[in-house]
């Protein structure tokens, strides 16, 4: 019984002594600390990100990445950004770097890779198998700590937690980084790390140093026995701004690491992180998910919705929220108590809208009241943009070889390029298919599993008898693995104004590529083109009919599209460049093709089935104003099929019958 109460006393003193509250007391290996050293102008750099996120990810919670920006690529040049801070060539200079990207496992000499005894820089291909030995090291300390940010002071504060569990140095000192996430801006080859490229093209950088709030290289610890436990409590007010980079209160991290003197860590872990101030406030702004109309062409109105978010334990006063449509105008609403800890939907009333381009734009505004806090990262809540078409259908077909425009331009007649605000060389292009036109999905310069499309206005095809697709596409691989091996093509019919969606043509990769694959940024040769033929017969009694050419990118080449036609192949009118017949017609196993004003064209001739499948094709030079030649068809099935002859923008259809 009394050894029982001396173990009950002996535990209350050693909480009592230590006060430990969070951090762990049970013996552990060693975390990573990866310190990445490269800069925006360094080519390898991105691929550099990309190991270090797989590894990261492949490792949770044990692995921590700080990216310093450092060196010559990193250096302040006029046209780039400047993400370098006070305390980033220090750090290089001590690692013995010979190259970028260089990263550096704990600040730790693996000899086993090849390095020499005081160089603990290394090249990206080493970093995980020195992580891997890292995290396989026992550690004789745990270190952890929990961050607030005082939303209204902008004060950081870190709580620091240390505990022994083995016998540690007499250097030991403490590391408290701030990093960054999610800051836009340049990077060179950022198609290397295709998961932070943004839409717009810009790079998403992540786990940038920003500051070491303790300092260069840290702050003593005095007692480093087995069982001793340590705390501090750092703050810090963090600016506005450093080199012009705005500091972000919601994208910050804090990392903590414990090291024997300027190198060795010994281990290391990322903080918790929480917001508060003192005084009422809003803590987030966001869109409600069901105000954002993406699936519906035919919308005539629209109503904004918002929901604002108190996370805070007061009640706010007054608070404006507005929105913007288009650039016009703010409209703008004031709303009173919001509770603590809740969150309230405002609803505008509903405005008309026509055919074109939405994009609206919402505010929250605390600034006529002085106890409310703008809690939120930025002002403005910016909702995808989203298309509509008229709602007159008038027209009975599609004609678009993309003659009519200037080159790079996005606007399409009778329709419009979804997306191309967000993405580059979404455009117009001068590399067409015989032709000095045609519309160019720039996938070479995409992030990965971006979408975006060519969407044309409703169509009337209730009068038609025999509808048919034609279009002409360019497109190739990149070279190397599986990368840009499944680049997607889709062309999508709807008669539900884009709610439901009928699939006409879907290929990807090696399946869809026209060219041989290339590293290099492809431009189609008039040799790289394939065309396709739809028939679309069971479309004949629609009369509001949606053809989109949707394209998903792999990170791979570019696409192309060219001379695309949607028409009823009964009764088509002959091109004012070619005039032709065909005969006999039902034919057996052959038929004449009569040509009239083409000597010296080229005219291609492509015989396609009711499934919209080419069954034969062909070329055919004529030597005088008025020629003939015969094609053979003894090798083809009795059936219908569509005869199209072609003479570069020209084009004539022909019904043709086989009956043997």
């Amino acid at each position: 019984m009394k050894k029982i109460s001396f173990f009950i006393l002996l535990l209350f003193l050693i909480t009592e002594t230590f006060c430990q509250t969070f951090v762990s007391t049970v013996p552990e290996n060693k975390n990573v600390i990866l310190e990445e050293i490269g800069g925006v102008r360094c080519g390898p750099c991105a691929d550099g990100h990309k190991i270090a996120n797989e590894f990261e990810a492949a490792n949770p919670g044990d692995v921590v990445i700080i990216n310093i920006h450092a060196g010559g690529y990193a250096a302040p040049a006029s046209g780039y950004p400047n993400y370098t801070t006070s305390f980033g060539e220090a750090i290089l200079n001590q690692t013995g770097l010979l190259g970028y990207p260089a990263g550096t496992v704990n600040r730790h000499v693996f000899p086993g890779l090849g390095m020499a005894s005081n160089v603990t820089a290394m090249s990206r291909d080493q970093w995980v198998s020195a992580g891997n030995q890292a995290l396989a090291q026992s550690s004789y300390v745990n270190v952890a700590a929990k961050s607030t940010i005082d939303l209204a002071s902008r004060e950081l504060t870190v709580v620091v937690e240390a505990y022994y569990t083995g016998n540690g140095s007499n250097t030991n000192r403490l590391n408290v980084a701030l990093l960054q996430n999610n800051i836009e801006g340049f990077q060179l080859s950022s198609s290397e790390n295709p998961s932070q490229v943004l839409p717009n093209g810009n790079y998403n950088h992540s786990k940038m140093l920003r500051h070491l709030l303790t300092g260069q290289w840290g702050q003593t610890i005095s007692n480093t026995s087995q069982g001793s436990f340590y705390t501090d409590t750092i703050t810090y007010t963090i600016p506005q701004s450093l080199n012009s980079v705005p500091y972000d209160l919601f994208d910050l991290e804090v990392v903590v690491f414990i090291a024997e003197s300027t190198q060795e860590i010994i281990n290391g872990s990322i903080s918790s992180m929480e917001f508060s101030t003192s005084q009422p406030g809003i803590s987030s702004l966001i869109l409600d998910s069901v105000s954002s109309p993406l699936n519906d062409y035919c919308l005539t109105s629209y109503e904004p919705k918002i929901i604002v978010r108190n996370n805070n334990n007061t009640s706010t006063a007054n608070y404006d929220i507005s929105y913007r449509y288009n650039g016009g105008s703010p409209v703008s609403i004031t709303e009173t108590n919001l509770g603590q800890n809740s969150s309230r939907t405002t609803i505008f009333p509903s405005i008309n809208i026509t055919d074109g381009e939405h994009k609206f734009e919402f505010n929250l505004d605390v600034a006529n009241n002085n106890s409310i806090i703008d809690a939120t990262s930025t002002d403005n809540y910016n909702p995808p943009i989203f298309y509509t078409v008229p709602i007159n259908i008038v027209d009975f077909e599609i004609n678009e070889g993309f003659q009519s425009y200037q080159i790079n331009s996005s606007s399409i007649n009778k329709g419009f390029l979804e997306n191309s605000d967000e993405l580059p060389n979404f455009k117009i292009s001068n590399r067409g298919n015989g032709s000095t036109r045609s519309l160019q999905f720039g996938l070479f310069d995409w992030p990965k599993d971006v979408s975006a499309s060519l969407v044309f206005n409703n169509i009337d095809l209730s009068n038609t008898t025999s509808p048919s697709l034609k279009f002409s596409y360019a497109y190739t691989q990149k070279i190397g693995g599986t990368l840009g091996n499944q680049d997607r093509l889709v062309v999508e019919a709807s008669y539900s104004c884009g709610k439901t969606w009928v699939t006409l043509f879907d290929k990807s990769g090696n399946e869809l590529r026209t060219a041989s694959p290339r590293n290099s940024y492809f431009y189609p040769t008039s040799d790289d083109w394939e065309d396709v033929w739809k028939g679309l017969a069971a479309w004949s009694n629609e009369d509001d009919v949606i053809i989109r050419f949707r394209c998903v990118s792999d990170n791979g080449n570019n696409l192309f599209i060219d001379d695309i036609q949607l028409l009823d192949a009964v009764g088509i009118e002959e091109s004012s460049n070619v005039s032709s017949r065909v005969y006999p017609n039902p034919a057996e196993n052959s038929a004449t093709i009569e040509l009239q004003g083409v000597e010296g064209k080229n005219i291609k001739f492509e015989l396609y089935n009711i499934l919209g499948e080419i069954v034969f094709t062909g070329n055919y030079k004529p030597t005088s104003n008025f020629d003939y030649f015969d094609i053979d068809l003894s090798l083809i099935n009795n059936g219908t099929y569509n005869l199209i002859l072609k003479d570069g923008e020209s084009l004539s259809t022909k019904k043709l019958q086989i009956v043997k």
